[in-house]
């Protein structure tokens, strides 16, 4: 394991074991990435309902009281957190489209005070940080095509198979094109020594 990965995995770890520093760690290292997923999900279409930055402030609403709940994967959390902020986010915009566009009500509204002070602090402080929409430029800079297969396989942890089937591409091209995603991205914006979005 290289150092960012490591720190990365120590962060989550001490995170989801109820470290306040750490839980700062995660959510702005983490928040650039839901963000660049949200922005890509609600497209030009959407974000008429929905703010992005709404959005992901809501997604850590509802996940970091469930941090403990998180069990290890292959001993790794980060994974495990980034695919369940990834689902997080796509039930929330789910409930939010069915909510706008057909009237139904959300189903297991959180209010943002269910949560306790000190860690919506956390994510006020990560959602005023520039980091998020350095990504965002970044992400944008990229073919959409580069920008999709990234927030598929690398933001929301979806299968090569599965990004393939959705792709419309056989598994080996789409591997490629992730790999190739991942250099230009990085051309832009170093990743962790590990190579991966969810560190």
């Amino acid at each position: 394991m290289q150092g960012d990965d490591r720190q990365t995995s120590m962060h989550v770890r001490r995170a989801v074991g109820g470290d306040a520093t750490s839980l700062t760690w995660v959510v702005e290292r983490f928040t650039p990435l839901l963000r660049a997923q949200a922005a890509y999900r609600l497209g030009s279409g959407l974000t008429r309902f929905v703010d992005a930055e709404d959005l992901v402030q809501d997604v850590w609403v509802r996940t970091l009281p469930k941090l403990g709940d998180l069990s290890p994967r292959d001993e790794r959390l980060a994974p495990v957190l980034v695919r369940y902020l990834g689902v997080t986010l796509l039930r929330r915009l789910k409930d939010l489209v069915d909510r706008h566009l057909t009237g139904k009500p959300a189903v297991g509204e959180v209010s943002v005070g269910e949560l306790a002070i000190d860690r919506s602090g956390v994510v006020t402080r990560a959602m005023r940080r520039e980091d998020h929409h350095e990504l965002q430029r970044r992400l944008d800079a990229l073919d959409p095509r580069d920008r999709e297969i990234l927030v598929l396989r690398g933001i929301e942890q979806r299968g090569n198979g599965e990004v393939a089937a959705l792709l419309g591409v056989p598994a080996n091209p789409a591997a490629v094109r992730y790999r190739r995603a991942l250099e230009k991205l990085r051309d832009l914006w170093p990743l962790p020594a590990g190579g991966d979005l969810a560190g």
